[in-house]
């Protein structure tokens, strides 16, 4: 209600100023004024070329320097796309739109249309309160213009490399791409462009300190060991060798990303305008084996892939009642798929080892080929009714895994699974179709009047389980729905401008949700012909399950910016956006039974109701037009966590009168957040820029308390001119030097202390109900620490016959910081020595079970393995004696120190304090060809 009194009052204001500025005679005003007038919300811009000079692998690494921008870390290469947070909401939350379209992926509520570098004209950032004519404004917007054709054919080819460092720098990482633009004689107005780029990584970037820790991968027969077993049965069996890898880079744990950009622009008649923009990328992993290097079949990867198509399009119609009337259409077609899981035989043979990290083609996996893809109604229906097709090899003990012997690089006896395929699949397929018009009318100089509407059609379809069993399958298809209507008036009288509009937003889930979260089959209502019966089916659907309702919500707004000085301007805004949840969280669970799935374990999905968010901002732009440029903004947002699982109870049908507690997914309430944003630009001529940005936040939340982030970041460009002491040694090899840095820095997050019992929690895996439980202080009182980076460019242009060249060379972490990510829970830092006892107690207790039962077992827990051939089981004997050997002195015995060392080893290796760590420093080399 307050919201709307200001709204009203607000209008009122605007109207009558309006009517006074119609009336006045002096409608002169100069070029600063008109520079700071219009700015009515927080928004900057990052031009392309801007974007080009920066050391970034992702577009949106380069928006740190945007106040209210936080990207925490040092996420760096093709397999970490920044997940930047506005403003506190959520990590990728921010709606991202490419030339008008909406693309982000409504299962997770990211974007997954990660743009090439080459391919981006400029991106626009919205922090404040966003234009009503946007359907999906959460958590603040981030737009991105493609780059288009130009009066003549342009060309430019790019390469980079981190090759020819060492193995503590360098992982094989490599960068190709290319540009090209012109227009087209022939149609006179149309012009394309085109760029395609594509990244290898020999591995991801992992934290400072991984390129100590050893990897072992398989490298042929060590031995084949003959031994009799308890059947009487000679055996023989293989006993492997392994090789040790060192460095940052390991085998077998590639990442490829491959996108590519088309564009025709066609300019006709009097400012109307046509575009088609086609968008394509995929990227391409693979997963190190780690502890399943002994069984190929466990191999693992991940293959996703999204395409869109974009048509805009601009008709201008004439006057109506001497004002300009224009129509504005937007049209999309997008699809994003993803496939993850182990790999097919002959695809994990092929895709080993591409050269440069790039793998052309498409990597397979198992069991995928024996589910429909996209996954059908017909498989939801087996999973509904507990019957058909629901796994791939459902049931298949004979292949389960299993670990017979100790044939693994540091000898334990559980975790390195030698044989089966008991793994996990996942198959994601999304479709999107969005449109939105625009009909913009400007009567007189005063209003600018624009009405409008969207839809949005989804259809989405989520299948994860396991490969053998049912064990917390989940899938759902779902085809949601959304028509928004809105209207605005812009109104710009002398030196105020002012919008008012509003719109409002009709969601239809369009899908079921089962009354009792995880009693499906289980209810008593559901009928056992369902899998067979169309007509039970349907009747069963109809007891158990809830149909999603439709939510309407109404968000209105206003904003206003007054010009008050020479470039100076004051802005204020109030509104509200809508906030629905993620279609991932939403469905979730909604047709997984308790029979197979954990009520405390994965969140269940239910049909909450939807949220808006409340945005209140004021704020000061300074631009003189002169080398200073200033932005100040104070600001109060509600809802920036609406949804959270919790934990729920319902009445149980499966045993009538007893109550069910099931994780579900629920409305948190307000979570609130204040802050301020400071923008500072300066610039010396075409020698020296610079931007700072500092952020402030302070969020409450019930229950906790109050957390404040600080996130300061500074982009500093200088470039030494090409005439510089001209026909001198220090010019040739300066002149044109340009160098740029990008420095940022956040505080940490905040978490809550658990009392150690050695379990070996992360901060960041702490949940509501464990916190309760086992918390040792107050809710959210403890901090990570700050954490900060610094990356630099240098370049140097070099002009020959054939074009302009670049050769640049990018330090990434410059002072090699060790950033810390994350701590343990129970200690805040990087160690846990109770949970290293606990996790490696019971490897030293078996091994001095198994000696003893060989009478193996020496003084001071030394093993002997000088003679292998009275042992149980040979296998392992001689699995230790290479253990010893590769971790001792090779003596045959195994003392407590070399047991130590293995078993400390194999603990770092995996789960040291590297892995609570960015990454370390790395240097890139490259070049530039534009013609």
């Amino acid at each position: 209600m307050i919201a709307r009194a200001l709204l009203c009052a607000c209008y009122a204001v605007l109207l009558s100023r309006a009517a006074a500025a119609q009336a006045a005679t002096d409608t002169t005003r100069d070029t600063t004024r008109a520079r700071a007038q219009g700015v009515t919300t927080s928004r900057f811009t990052v031009s392309g070329d801007r974007l080009r000079a920066l050391p970034v692998d992702d577009p949106a690494q380069a928006l740190v320097v945007v106040p209210g921008v936080v990207l925490r870390g040092g996420d760096i290469g093709i397999d970490q796309l920044a997940r930047l947070s506005l403003r506190g909401n959520a990590p990728g939350e921010a709606a991202v739109y490419v030339d008008g379209a909406p693309v982000r992926f409504q299962l997770f509520g990211g974007s997954t249309i990660p743009l090439a570098v080459d391919a981006v004209d400029e991106i626009s950032v919205t922090t404040g309160l966003a234009d009503v004519g946007l359907p999906d404004a959460r958590g603040g917007v981030i737009a991105y213009l493609t780059r288009a054709g130009g009066e003549r054919v342009q060309a430019s080819f790019h390469g980079g490399t981190d090759e020819p460092f060492g193995t503590g720098s360098s992982l094989g990482y490599n960068h190709f791409a290319a540009f090209v633009n012109g227009p087209l004689p022939a149609v006179p107005g149309l012009t394309w462009a085109f760029s395609a780029s594509a990244q290898g990584e020999g591995s991801p970037y992992r934290g400072s300190g991984i390129a100590s820790q050893p990897a072992f991968v398989m490298n042929g027969l060590d031995t084949a060991v003959t031994w009799v077993d308890g059947g009487g049965n000679t055996v023989v069996t293989a006993v492997p060798a392994f090789a040790r890898v060192t460095g940052l880079k390991r085998p077998m744990d590639w990442a490829t990303l491959v996108r590519g950009h088309a564009k025709i622009d066609y300019h006709y008649g009097e400012g109307s305008t046509a575009s088609l923009t086609v968008l394509a990328g995929g990227a391409q992993q693979r997963f190190f084996p780690g502890q399943d290097i002994g069984d190929p079949a466990l191999y693992a990867g991940m293959h996703d892939w999204s395409r869109i198509g974009i048509v805009n399009w601009r008709q201008t119609l004439g006057r109506l009642r001497g004002g300009a009337l224009a129509l504005n259409a937007n049209l999309s077609l997008g699809t994003d798929r993803e496939v993850s899981g182990p790999l097919a035989p002959g695809s994990e043979l092929d895709t080993r080892d591409p050269a440069l990290g790039i793998e052309w083609g498409a990597i397979a996996f198992t069991g995928s080929d024996l589910l429909p893809f996209p996954i059908s109604d017909q498989i939801i229906r087996n999973v509904r009714t507990n019957s058909g097709l629901r796994t791939p090899y459902l049931n298949r003990t004979d292949l389960r895994n299993s670990q017979p012997f100790r044939t693994n690089p540091f000898g334990v006896v559980t975790g390195w699974a030698t044989q089966g395929l008991d793994a996990d699949l996942t198959l994601i397929s999304e479709r999107r179709l969005d449109g939105r018009w625009t009909l913009d009318w400007s009567p007189g100089t005063t209003h600018r009047v624009s009405v409008g509407a969207d839809f949005n059609r989804t259809d989405l379809s989520y299948y994860s389980s396991g490969l053998l069993t049912e064990l917390d399958l989940d899938a759902y298809h779902v085809e949601p729905r959304r028509l928004g209507a809105f209207a605005t008036d812009r109104i710009t009288t002398g030196r105020v401008t002012a919008e008012v509009g509003f719109r409002y937003d009709r969601f239809n889930p369009r899908g079921l949700f089962p009354t009792t979260p995880g009693r499906i089959f289980t209810n008593p209502g559901w009928s056992p012909a369902a899998a067979t019966s169309d007509t039970a089916y349907t009747a069963s659907l109809a007891r158990v399950f809830t149909r999603a309702t439709t939510k309407g919500l109404l968000s209105p707004q206003a904003r206003i910016a007054v010009a008050v000085g020479s470039g100076t301007s004051v802005r204020a805004s109030i509104g509200q956006h809508a906030v629905p949840p993620s279609l991932g969280s939403l469905f979730a669970g909604t047709n997984s039974d308790l029979s197979f799935t954990s009520a405390l374990g994965p969140v269940f999905g239910r049909d909450v109701r939807y949220a808006k968010s409340t945005t209140i901002e004021a704020g000061v732009h300074y631009d003189p037009g002169s080398a200073v440029v200033a932005d100040v903004a104070v600001h109060h947002e509600t809802a920036l966590r609406p949804y959270e699982p919790r934990l729920l109870s319902y009445d149980d049908p499966a045993n009538p009168g007893r109550s069910l507690t099931v994780n579900s997914l629920a409305e948190t309430g307000e979570v609130h957040g204040t802050g301020a944003d400071v923008s500072l630009a300066w610039q010396r001529g075409a020698v020296l820029d610079a931007v700072v940005a500092y952020s402030y936040l302070r969020t409450t939340e019930e229950g906790r308390v109050a957390v404040s982030t600080h996130a300061i970041a500074a982009r500093v460009g200088m470039r030494v001119p090409s005439d510089w002491k001209a026909g001198s040694f220090l010019g040739a090899v300066a002149g044109d030097l340009q160098a740029t840095v990008l420095l940022r820095a956040a505080s940490g997050l905040p978490y809550t202390r658990l009392r150690n019992v050695g379990s070996g929690i992360l901060a960041s895996e702490e949940e509501p109900s464990l916190l309760l439980l086992s918390g040792a202080e107050p809710l959210g009182v403890s901090r990570l620490p700050w954490t900060k980076t610094v990356d630099l460019r240098l370049s140097r242009n070099v002009r020959t016959v054939g074009g302009d060249w670049t050769v640049f060379a990018d330090f990434r972490n410059l002072f090699g910081f060790k950033n810390t990510i994350d701590a343990y829970a129970e200690t805040g830092t990087d160690a846990n020595d109770l949970y290293r006892v606990t996790a490696l107690r019971d490897e030293y207790t078996r091994l001095q079970i198994e000696a003893n039962a060989n009478g193996a077992l020496l003084a001071a827990n030394t093993v002997d393995l000088r003679g292998c051939a009275g042992w149980q089981s040979p296998v392992n004997c001689v699995a230790l004696q290479r253990v010893e050997r590769r971790f001792g002195d090779g003596n045959g015995l195994y003392t407590q120190a070399e047991q130590d060392r293995a078993l400390n080893t194999y603990f770092d290796s995996f789960t040291g304090a590297w892995r609570f760590h960015g990454p370390g420093r790395t240097v890139r080399v490259g070049m530039e060809l534009r013609l």
